[in-house]
């Protein structure tokens, strides 16, 4: 039961907030219910809420907050419970906190209290090789956990595929999944998500209502008095302490404040060693493994037009901490070497079933990675892979042209194939920078402009990004955007064309 108390003075309603059936971007509210006159016990079907209090008699409006609630259900832990009796594997509970668009060196300059609670009070072990696979969040947590790539799954829903919290789940564990800005969330961003609650205990119904309700949000993201980062944590934070006792896997993706801007992780740095200081005071962290994280670096803005951009895209941060000394031992060793996150999902497998394996990744507790492990071997393509010395060529180089005029012709072949002439076609600009690795690949970034005009606005450009095989003379994987965007795409509504598109009405 969760209690709402009496206040003299002032009338409340809450309402009940409940997920649309089979869908995952909808919502509805129940009845307004008055606790003016008593004190309210919740029973568990009121797992989030919104309060609103207005004065007596003035009817000034005092407080509106939403609210989410961890409640047992008896129902689900006597199930649990029986699945767990079951279970002859590790007892070890699982901790996932992860951040867009984090870059390791960026969190080294933006978020020093998080690292210093991770590294001196937790003693958390950092993976300094740690490269994504993928361009974006869903590319790079589907490999996480799942163990392949996005693409391998194809057109299933994802309700049917077996994600790793469910696995665990399978076992008796209690399981929470916690994201905020609900419009770009992982599996909703140009997914349909899912039709049915992906964990027991699942926070998008009330992240979709806090969306809605603008009145209550300010300009620096909070939502009421708090960071919306601070509201997704302290629903992680409350599941722990509710299920302390039992095993669990808890889940949250925190994506909203830095996403679009490189300087704005500082801002909740305190929220998260706050946050993970507690866990370690509180002995959430006895029994469990941390995995402290983030999908890829930051993928837009100025900072991506230099080489040092490009480089920190490709490097998220991943912290893991483990009370076992010999399983720490291993993952030091590991630290130093090449990783990803196949690696990660090899690791969460054998947190509790070291029978299970993929061939995909190593698993950090327990094998040992290679020294002369390689990008091909990690399943690292091309177009992301750091490893090697990356020799400079000069823009001049006729094969940078090549690679220069293959990007326009990629970008160019799709607007035409899927726009109506609201976008614009591009020509090159400038080459912003050229690289190559090996005997093969080239890597080029440059700035287009519109084809058919000649007098534009200044900022009326896009900004692409490629690998480029010398061999074939083909794009090697897709061609990325990296300036921002949003202003310049108004006119079409279809995110994929968003990723090529310069409307013609944000030139002039």
């Amino acid at each position: 039961m969760r209690h709402v108390y009496r206040v003299e003075g002032c009338e409340c309603v809450y309402q009940a907030i409940y997920r649309q059936e089979k869908s995952d971007n909808a919502y509805y509210f129940g009845e307004k219910v008055n606790i003016f006159q008593d004190d309210v016990q919740l029973t568990p079907e009121y797992e989030y809420i919104r309060v609103s209090c207005q004065s007596l008699p003035e009817r000034d409006q005092l407080y509106f907050n939403f609210h989410a609630l961890i409640h047992v259900n008896n129902t689900l832990e006597q199930m649990l419970d029986s699945k767990y009796r079951d279970y002859t594997g590790e007892s070890v509970n699982i901790i996932m906190i992860g951040i867009d668009s984090v870059s390791r060196s960026n969190m080294i300059r933006q978020m020093p209290l998080t690292r210093k609670v991770l590294k001196s009070e937790i003693g958390a072990v950092e993976l300094l090789g740690y490269n994504k696979v993928g361009e974006n969040t869903l590319v790079n947590l589907v490999p996480m956990l799942h163990g392949k790539f996005v693409e391998e799954l194809g057109d299933v829903q994802f309700d049917n595929v077996p994600f790793i919290w469910r696995m665990f789940n399978d076992f008796g564990y209690r399981t929470s999944f916690a994201e905020d800005h609900p419009k770009i969330s992982i599996f909703n961003f140009r997914r349909e998500g899912f039709d049915d609650p992906p964990a027991n205990y699942y926070l998008r119904p009330l992240a979709l209502a806090m969306e809605d309700q603008e009145s209550i949000w300010t300009k620096r993201h909070c939502v009421g008095s708090l960071l919306e980062t601070e509201r997704v944590l302290d629903y992680q934070y409350r599941f722990l302490r509710t299920f302390r006792q039992k095993p669990f896997f808890s889940f949250s993706f925190i994506t909203r404040m830095t996403h679009d801007d490189v300087n704005l992780a500082g801002n909740v740095d305190k929220s998260y060693a706050t946050f993970l200081s507690k866990l370690k005071r509180e002995g959430f962290l006895e029994n469990a493994v941390l995995f402290f994280f983030s999908d890829h670096g930051i993928r837009f803005g100025e900072i991506r037009r230099t080489t040092v951009g490009r480089m920190e895209e490709r490097m998220p941060f991943m912290f893991i901490s483990h009370m076992n000394k010999l399983l720490r031992r291993r993952l030091e060793i590991n630290a130093l070497r090449l990783s990803t996150p196949f690696d990660i999902y090899e690791t969460l497998k054998e947190t509790f079933n070291d029978s299970w394996k993929s061939g995909r990744g190593h698993s950090l507790f327990h094998t040992i990675i290679p020294e002369n492990r390689t990008c091909v071997s990690a399943l690292v393509s091309a177009q992301f892979c750091l490893c090697g010395y990356r020799l400079p060529l000069n823009e001049l180089d006729a094969k940078v042209y090549e690679a220069s005029n293959a990007i326009l012709k990629t970008v160019n072949t799709f607007i035409e194939l899927n726009t109506d002439g609201r976008c614009a076609l591009f020509k090159l600009d400038r080459i912003l920078y050229a690289g190559s690795d090996d005997d093969h690949h080239l890597y080029v970034a440059i700035d287009a402009r519109p084809r058919d005009a000649e007098t534009v606005k200044p900022n009326a450009k896009a900004s692409f990004e490629a690998s480029y095989n010398k061999l074939t003379k083909r794009i090697v994987g897709k061609v990325e955007r990296i300036n921002s965007y949003v202003l310049h795409t108004l006119c079409v509504n279809d995110i994929t064309v968003k990723d090529y598109c310069l409307c013609w009405d944000s030139v002039f």
